[in-house]
């Protein structure tokens, strides 16, 4: 018996709350606690202490001496009348009151003794309920609490044991083809059962007849869940084996759950708890129902209790056996903007469920590691850096979230962590505020300066002012020096010297390696102890320009001091040689990895070889088959590996009856994973821990044979196209006029990819497809809207748009006012629409995006605003607000109608314009 069973009643919630806070769980624990505590406890009268008092009490009396207690209150009205006319000496149970109750329970013991199964107590208890006269006469909590401890002492019935030999084959096939997913789904404390049942094994209906629910240990779930749970599992086998389809519609759904519970608030209260929903501080919240801010905290705070089993229910239902959801999910199921915000902010606060701002999400709490952010801070350090090209690294970044424990969180949610950690989103490249301009830079001039840029101090410089331009352009108000001159110092370290002044981007050079090692073997054998850049270009230049880009002398400089930036001394026109006799770095890089007998990563081998760069590994590993990529920035020798010909042999077959069932592709997961069943001890022995490892040892071995472009793997038999994820794509998908979701999460699955290539996929699909469902794409050039119903949209759009001046998409509920369309309306489509079609509108979105739902803000083409900071910058300005404190922020935002949630976007807590200062924000 626990605390709060003992003390169930309203009046005792903040005196539970209290007692569990301190660690009291069951009142045995009390023996030395000091009950004048419970006086300070906000909201809790004196009388309420003193009858918890004497309940507690005189439970661990008859603890003590063997009786079975029943401390209610009516037992308790028996003991009051008792007391002494000085109230000096409190006595709950006396002799004649002590020997009542165990008659009492002696006769509810033989009227119900009879009584083999729970099905019958179940019964019993519920003929109790529904006989009037009883019900009135006595309380039905003591009755309950009776009847509890007899459940607990019954021995566990036929049917909690295992029923397979009972069943015929037909109801055994029946019952087999029911997962408990279908059982439990909506179910309160569901979800929890459902974690349970996969742990333990427990795959389908029949599965459950072979479990004691009155003995399952399973977190989250109590005893009257689990009762629960075991009349929902009987109701449902026993639909099934009826040949019923599905089992009635329990009396209430969460929903209608929690919206009774609302409505049963009194009118404060539930005005308190909206107020603080919709983000009104304490203060606030007090001044405008003229009460404390203390009482406003103790009113919410015991709403919260109130709301939080009806509202963990909703939470069971929408993830339905994963272990997070976001704010949109709970919007599917309500069209009240007040509950959802009420939903969310119990969500927020309960112990059961753990919610991340940085992703909108809510997530079960047992799943959360406890060090969970200090991972998060490593997986930055780890993979991100200083900046990195996100969605190139999706599928990396997922993969260690899910390796860390965290795979409740994915790439997506990530950038918004990121976001509110010192990064910031510009194009793809996610970077730390500090070192953004110098890597847009390096982008901007390897993609628009195929042949050089020039860099110098002059501020009229045509090339740095084009440079400057783009970057404006593509990125945004980026801060870039003022002076050519810092900004040449910054970027021209990671560029290749191509002219005098002029630099080009390392994957714009074409180079001939043995043509370079010929030069490099040239100066080496030379008797002059330095030797201009112009003498050597003069002996090499015919072959220079026929087979490289190198094109002057100036430009061998470069790529000499970036290939072999140690071996010579480079001055302004010429080099000297150290007198040391060559050593080719592949030679090294191979006796290293050898004589450590496996993989190393980069920084172990830079370590060990002082000054070596990422350029001169690359190259190494083109020279040097032997020497293959392992893992990300970690390198391998095949001497390390301990591969026979039978397990090349093995491996080979394994490649090609992947490839042949699935039109000559397999992606590098497919195949990790069919050789992890196949060939365990291959694996094992040779340490390959992920499907990187094995892809690159599949490529040097059947690199002749097969083509390898990470994650994909083609055979002869596939078509000769780039292996890039959109040509992926595309083949498997073929024309289809329309696409599904599923459809494509199904293909995904079957091909082996990760998430983040998925990702990748999905984005390389929508070029080709519009969306215009949650779930639904139609192929592109079959997307068509006739003009008439375009403009009337267009009118509709602009009726929405004419009270603000802009309307967010997550606002509209009903699409009633907008014109038939080949497609049903939903605010995917509304969104293609504004996007395929001219139709005078732009859509602002977040920096962060997610697929499941949109956040856009729709404003016409003539808006000023070009970003959803511009626009929030905007709207203070025309409401004469230059500072918000940051608790009134998120309401603020709400009023006006630019978010969904009470999340701010983190693009807000430091940007350009927007950001976070002394406690309010603030715009320039």
């Amino acid at each position: 018996m626990t605390i709060k069973e003992l003390l169930s009643e309203t009046q005792y919630d903040g005196i539970v709350f209290f007692l569990n806070e301190h660690g009291y769980t069951s009142p045995l624990d009390l023996s030395d606690f000091d009950y004048d505590e419970l006086y300070f406890v906000p909201g809790v009268s004196d009388q309420a202490v003193e009858k918890c008092r004497d309940i507690l009490t005189a439970y661990m009396n008859l603890q003590k001496s063997g009786e079975n207690p029943v401390p209610q209150e009516k037992e308790l009205a028996v003991a009051e009348n008792q007391k002494s006319q000085n109230n000096s000496e409190r006595s709950l149970v006396d002799g004649d009151l002590s020997a009542a109750i165990l008659d009492l329970t002696a006769h509810v013991y033989a009227a119900i003794e009879a009584v083999e199964i729970r099905e019958r107590l179940d019964m019993f208890r519920a003929a109790f309920i529904g006989t009037p006269t009883l019900n009135d006469r006595y309380d039905f909590d003591l009755f309950s609490l009776l009847c509890d401890e007899i459940d607990a002492l019954l021995p566990a019935s036929d049917e909690e044991s295992d029923d397979a030999e009972h069943y015929s084959p037909e109801e055994y096939d029946l019952l087999s083809a029911v997962p408990v997913e279908d059982v439990f789904a909506g179910v309160p404390r569901g979800n929890a059962m459902i974690r349970f049942c996969r742990e333990n094994n427990i795959k389908t209906l029949v599965d459950l007849g072979k479990i004691n629910f009155s003995e399952i240990k399973a977190k989250g779930v109590g005893p009257d869940s689990l009762r629960n749970c075991r009349k929902v599992y009987i109701a449902k086998r026993e639909a099934v084996l009826a040949g019923e389809t599905s089992v009635p519609e329990p009396e209430k759904t969460p929903q209608e759950w929690f919206v009774e519970s609302f409505r049963k608030l009194k009118e404060r209260d539930r005005g308190c708890l909206i107020a603080r929903a919709q983000g009104l501080t304490l203060q606030a919240t007090g001044e405008h129902f003229g009460i404390t801010r203390e009482r406003v905290r103790q009113i919410v705070a015991k709403a919260v209790r109130r709301l939080s089993s009806p509202c963990e229910a909703i939470f069971s239902r929408v993830a339905a056996g994963r272990l997070g959801i976001n704010t949109p999910e709970i919007k599917m199921l309500f069209n009240d903007q007040v509950q959802i915000d009420v939903i969310s902010y119990v969500l927020e606060n309960t112990n059961s469920v753990r919610f991340f701002p940085f992703a909108d999400k809510y997530v079960v709490a047992e799943a959360v590691p406890e060090e969970w952010n200090e991972k998060l801070l490593q997986i930055a350090k780890d993979i991100i850096g200083d900046s990195i090209n996100y969605f190139d690294n999706l599928e990396l970044i997922d993969e260690r979230l899910s390796s860390e424990g965290l795979s409740f969180i994915d790439s997506i949610d990530y950038m918004g962590y990121l976001l509110e950690h010192g990064y910031k989103a510009l194009g793809d490249y996610v970077v730390k505020k500090s070192q953004a301009y110098r890597n847009i830079c390096l982008d901007v001039i390897r993609r628009h300066f195929c042949d050089g840029i020039k860099l110098d101090s002059d501020e009229s410089n045509a090339d740095m002012v084009r440079l400057r331009s783009i970057v404006r352009r593509e990125f945004g108000e980026v801060e870039l020096p003022d002076r050519n001159r810092a900004l040449t110092a910054r970027v021209s370290p990671a560029l290749i010297l191509c002219g005098r002044g002029r630099y080009i981007s390392p994957e714009k050079v074409i180079i001939d390696i043995p043509l370079v090692d010929q030069i490099v073997d040239y100066i080496n054998e030379s008797r002059e102890t330095s030797l201009y850049y112009s003498e050597i270009f003069s002996a090499f230049s015919g072959r220079l320009l026929a087979q490289t880009s190198i094109d002057n002398a100036n430009y061998l400089h470069g790529v000499l001091k970036m290939f072999y930036p140690d071996e010579f001394e480079y001055e302004r026109d010429l080099l000297v040689k150290k007198g040391m006799e060559r050593d080719p770095f592949e030679n090294r890089l191979a006796q290293l990895l050898k004589d450590n007998h496996q993989a190393m990563s980069k920084a172990e081998i830079q370590s060990r070889i002082l000054g070596v760069t990422d350029i001169r590994i690359v190259n190494a590993l083109i020279r040097l088959p032997e020497l293959i990529q392992w893992d990300y920035n970690e390198y391998n020798h095949m001497d390390n590996l301990h591969i026979g010909d039978g397990d090349i042999a093995a491996l080979r077959l394994l490649l090609q009856d992947l490839t042949e069932k699935q039109s000559g592709y397999c992606s590098e997961n497919g195949l990790f994973g069919a050789a992890s069943k196949e060939m365990p001890e291959f694996i094992r022995r040779n340490a390959i821990h992920n499907s990187h490892n094995l892809f690159y040892v599949a490529g040097y071995l059947f690199g002749n044979t097969y083509r390898f472009s990470r994650p994909h793997i083609a055979a002869p038999s596939f078509p000769n196209i780039e292996l890039t994820n959109a040509n992926i794509a595309r083949f498997f998908i073929g024309h289809a006029e329309r696409l599904l979701y599923p459809d494509l999460v199904r293909m995904s699955q079957r091909a082996g990819w990760s998430n983040g290539t998925f990702t990748l996929v999905l984005n390389a699909v929508e070029q080709d497809y519009c969306r215009i469902s949650l779930n639904e794409y139609v192929l592109r050039s079959d997307f068509r809207i006739d003009e008439e119903t375009l403009s009337n949209i267009a009118r509709v759009v602009s009726d929405l748009l004419s009270a603000s001046g802009y309307y967010g998409i997550f606002s509209i509920y009903n699409y009633d006012l907008f014109p038939p369309t080949p497609y049903e309306w939903n605010e995917f489509l509304l969104q293609t629409v504004l996007e395929v079609y001219e139709l005078g509108f732009t859509i602002i979105e977040p920096n962060t995006k997610d697929r499941r739902y949109k956040r856009g803000i729709i404003v016409p083409d003539s808006c000023s605003c070009r970003s959803f900071e511009e626009l929030v910058i905007d709207q203070m300005k025309a409401d004469h607000i230059h500072s918000v404190p940051e608790d009134e922020f998120s309401s603020y935002l709400r009023r006006k109608g630019l978010v969904l949630t009470s999340n701010i976007p983190q693009e807000l807590f430091d940007g350009d314009g927007v950001r976070l200062e002394n406690g309010a924000f603030v715009y320039e």
